[in-house]
């Protein structure tokens, strides 16, 4: 019968199955000077299948180098990436580096500007600190010709003052002498009769001081305030003396005088009584207290009881000595 090809499949599954098989066949087949040669082919084989073996080795490794590479080549690939980013990074920073170095630059230039604005400020300070200085010596000179001119008006001015008070101090008496005077010519007219005169006069201070002898005996000293030949006027009719004092305005010390120097001659026994003449009262209380106190009065045209009943005396008799 014919050997087919599945005939030599079947084979080739039993010679792979029993190995001592395939080496008869093969030395059944084989010529004898080639005997040998299986071991050698085996060899052989053996290193085709090394050389495969390392072959495929190789491919695994060239496969590995190749995705090394390839790794290698992404990275290289990021590498010159991060480079280029690096490098513009660079770029940016020397740009933001020079951008910082011109701000500096500028910045350095503001700080001489202002160090230099800072020295004229500096000297400015300095000279108005100066002229602080200078002008304080001038105003503390200024306040000592102040003080100066200060303490001069005031003295200038109570001088004036004490000279306006002179003025009307002098106004006032000459005034108050020439309504003294007058009043002293009117005496007739005013008191309707009747003799008398200013205490100035001779004949009057004999008068008045044969009157008060008898003090004089007694060694007793009148006081200024008390003694009527101080008087304005001295006047009488009959027995009556009239003590008089004469202000153009009547005040409280005129009361209190003409009543001190009556009653000095009431003391040595004459019948003395106080009169004030003129023409207003300086208050009200002025004239209450001269009517509580007896004194008799020609002020304003007007005139007390008193005094109209002392024009109505006779002036026929002369007081005694």
């Amino acid at each position: 019968m014919a050997f087919t090809v599945s005939d030599f499949e079947d084979l080739l599954q039993i010679l792979n199955e029993n190995p001592e098989w395939r080496e008869r066949l093969r030395q059944a087949i084989l010529p004898p000077q080639m005997a040998g040669m299986p071991n050698t082919l085996n060899q052989q084989a053996e290193m085709v299948r090394d050389l495969l073996e390392a072959h495929r080795r190789g491919e695994e490794r060239i496969t590995q180098i190749e995705e090394a590479v390839a790794q290698l080549v992404e990275a290289q690939r990021r590498t010159d990436e991060t480079v280029a980013q690096l490098v513009e990074a660079q770029r940016r920073t020397d740009e933001t580096v020079a951008q910082l170095v011109e701000a500096q630059r500028r910045t350095d230039e503001t700080v001489a500007q202002l160090v230099e604005a800072q020295r004229r400020t500096d000297e400015t300070v300095a000279q108005l600190v100066e002229a602080q200085r200078r002008g304080e010596e001038r105003l503390n000179q200024l306040s000592e010709i102040v003080g100066d001119l200060v303490q001069t008006m005031r003295e200038v001015i109570r001088r004036l003052e004490r000279l306006e008070s002179w003025q009307v101090g002098e106004s006032g008496r000459r005034s108050g002498e020439r309504f003294e005077r007058d009043t002293l010519a009117r005496a007739p007219t005013l008191f309707f009769g009747g003799q008398g005169g200013g205490t100035g006069e001779p004949h009057i201070r004999e008068k008045v001081g044969n009157w008060l002898r008898p003090l004089y005996r007694q060694g007793i000293e009148i006081p200024p305030h008390d003694d009527p030949l101080l008087a304005d006027i001295i006047w009488w009719k009959g027995e009556v003396v009239a003590v008089v004092e004469v202000s153009i305005k009547v005040d409280m010390n005129d009361i209190k005088r003409v009543l001190a120097r009556t009653r000095t001659l009431q003391q040595v026994g004459v019948n003395a009584m106080p009169v004030v003449i003129g023409e207003e009262w300086d208050t009200p209380n002025t004239e209450a207290f001269a009517q509580e106190n007896g004194v008799e009065w020609y002020v304003r045209g007007g005139l007390s009881r008193g005094f109209l009943a002392f024009r109505q005396l006779s002036d026929g008799n002369e007081p005694t000595e």
